[in-house]
């Protein structure tokens, strides 16, 4: 991830949405991420970015519910 290639590219896009007479804040921003890590996603969503996708740990449904939990627990009750 480069925050401030993101940064520009968010700005594009919001000029011309502007350009083309849209509600730049309208516009949602999803990113896909490999980390889940709360620093990162904070500076995502400082950005602006709305929603993000990452993979599951794999295929095991009692993994991915562990995960999915730690991420709870570490990330979205934090935020």
């Amino acid at each position: 991830m480069n925050p401030e290639k993101l940064k520009q590219l968010f700005a594009l896009v919001r000029t011309e949405a502007q350009t083309a007479g849209r509600d730049p804040a309208s516009i949602e921003f999803s990113c896909m991420v490999r980390s889940t890590r709360s620093d990162e996603l904070k500076t995502l969503a400082d950005l602006g970015v709305s929603r993000v996708v990452t993979m599951p740990p794999g295929t095991n449904p009692e993994v991915i519910t562990g995960a999915l939990e730690k991420f709870q627990q570490d990330v979205i009750a934090k935020m």
